[in-house]
């Protein structure tokens, strides 16, 4: 390949700074050899003598360069997206969310929805169908759901509103009949729900669209799922301030899981509502915001509130082995066989059925205990899909299991190469730590847990197990104080799959009996 269009390590640098700066996009290190293949591709499809020269055009104030972005970005987009992508918080929006604001509106019959970053419309259409179950005279209301996304060509895509049935992997077959025609092998959303959805080109980052005179103003609910993933933390509180205010009083965000550090102070301006399925965040009423004004929304600072996070079943499954509940918290061990794999990794991103068979048939292996055969599966994987996540961390369960440490520790490490937010392989290597004596390295750990998933109520009682063995009664509280505080934000039914689906409100009876 010519020198002058080799990579230097300056004018890679210079191409991420570019792209973040432009785009506010985090383009990953696991991901940086595939953007040199982009640029590379680009700079040659428009004879380019150099990647010096891509740069400068980039960089230009011309009708050329607006263009050349928007087909880099279309390589840079990720636009896999499905219906109803994560049913826990489609069951919250449908059960909770848009049944509250459903009433609130239903004298003035207005509804204003945004779904930020909406790739090829799943997303937007997907809370259309919702919104036609839920609202019987839906065509006397004046509703806006507007679909967002950076890329122009995944917005066309979305116009159409045609699919494949992957786009239906998570959809109930009665749904997809009602709402979508077969076409050969494709699915066409009928005209009723199409309708309802409007696109727009919109860069997150650099538009100005909380101002008065924007369309995107005044509205009950945004949802920006598996958007934020692609930001640094500062674009992440810019883009927050922007939703905090176009949003109406009392109106949602709803987010992705652990999407948001817990130290972002633009999510504190949010009242954190945390629900079974999902925490999401609500704007303060009236009389704590301001109004709009001709020229922009006005924010104002308000309290510090919960940090975005889950109490969920992707976290590893607690086995108690003592009866007596009492002892459930004191005595919390992991076991190997419960820790489940990561079901995003496996349900959503992967696209080969076989790789998916793969997965399933070690996860089975290792549940009957056949761990030789599990480890010859996962090495089969490996080869043929070496940047699988879920085989990596399989494998460092069955080394695990098998009480070879070092080669789980191995595993864990690679895995979180891969995924550094997956809090499973931490949980992994927590159960690692204490069986070696390491507590040090467990509470380390137990800590890192808490920073990625704040309400993590086992890290916490963890740790306070820990703090207890070593005789640091003060720290031992102080973590049994914050477990009760997440725990008393939940309604007191809802059950902890970490502690054995104990309900909140027998959690915090069993704290409180250890204390007393």
């Amino acid at each position: 390949m010519p020198s002058n269009l080799d990579f230097t390590i300056k004018l890679k640098a210079d191409f991420l700074k570019l792209i973040s700066r432009q785009t506010g996009l985090e383009i990953r290190p696991q991901n940086q050899d595939n953007l040199e293949n982009d640029i590379l591709a680009r700079t040659k499809r428009l004879k380019l003598q150099s990647l010096e020269e891509y740069y400068t055009l980039l960089t230009s104030s011309t009708q050329e360069s607006d263009q050349e972005w928007k087909e880099l970005i279309s390589l840079l987009a990720n636009n896999e997206s499905y219906f109803f992508r994560d049913i826990g918080q489609f069951k919250l929006l449908r059960n909770t969310i848009l049944p509250e604001i459903i009433e609130r509106n239903k004298n003035k019959q207005t509804l204003r929805i945004c779904s930020a970053g909406c790739s090829t419309g799943p997303e937007p259409y997907s809370l259309g169908i919702l919104l036609k179950e839920l609202i019987p005279n839906l065509e006397e209301w004046n509703l806006l759901i507007l679909g967002i996304d950076l890329s122009q060509e995944a917005l066309e895509i979305a116009k159409k509103a045609r699919y494949s049935s992957w786009a239906f992997r998570k959809v109930d077959q009665e749904i997809q009949e009602k709402y979508f025609d077969k076409i050969r092998n494709e699915y066409q959303l009928k005209t009723d729900i199409k309708k309802m959805v409007t696109f727009k080109q919109c860069n997150l980052v650099q538009d100005k669209f909380w101002q008065a005179n924007n369309d995107m103003g005044e509205l009950d609910l945004i949802v920006c799922r598996n958007v934020f993933i692609y930001f640094n933390q500062s674009t992440i509180s810019k883009i927050l301030d922007k939703f905090y205010q176009i949003l109406q009083p009392l109106g949602y965000l709803l987010t992705g899981h652990a999407e948001i550090a817990s130290n972002n102070n633009s999510i504190k301006k949010f009242n954190s509502k945390l629900f079974s399925e999902s925490v999401i965040y609500q704007k303060k009423p009236e009389d704590l915001s301001t109004k709009i004004t001709s020229v922009e929304w006005e924010v104002k600072k308000i309290d510090d509130r919960l940090k975005n996070s889950k109490l969920s079943d992707s976290k590893p499954q607690l086995k108690i082995a003592n009866s007596n509940t009492s002892k459930k918290l004191n005595n919390t061990k992991f076991t190997y066989e419960s820790l489940p794999i990561n079901k995003n990794d496996l349900v959503t991103e992967i696209e080969e059925s076989r790789e998916i068979e793969y997965i399933k048939v070690a996860q089975e292996l290792i549940k009957q205990k056949y761990y030789s055969l599990a480890i010859r599966k996962l090495e089969q994987t490996l080869q043929e899909y070496p940047r699988n996540f879920n085989a990596k961390y399989l494998m460092a369960e069955v080394y695990a299991n098998l009480g070879k440490y070092q080669e789980a520790i191995d595993y864990c490490n690679q895995a979180l190469t891969l995924d550094s937010l997956s809090i499973t392989p931490h949980y992994l290597l927590v159960q690692i730590a204490q069986e070696q004596g390491n507590l040090e390295e467990a509470k380390r750990l137990l800590k890192k847990i808490i920073y990625l998933e704040p309400y993590s109520v086992v890290a916490y009682l963890s740790l306070a197990n820990i703090y207890k063995k070593t005789n640091n009664l003060k720290k031992y509280q102080k973590m049994q104080k914050n477990a009760l505080k997440i725990l008393n934000k939940l309604a007191p039914d809802t059950q902890i799959p970490e502690l054995g689906n104990m309900t909140v409100k027998d959690t915090i009876i069993e704290i409180e009996n250890l204390n007393n």
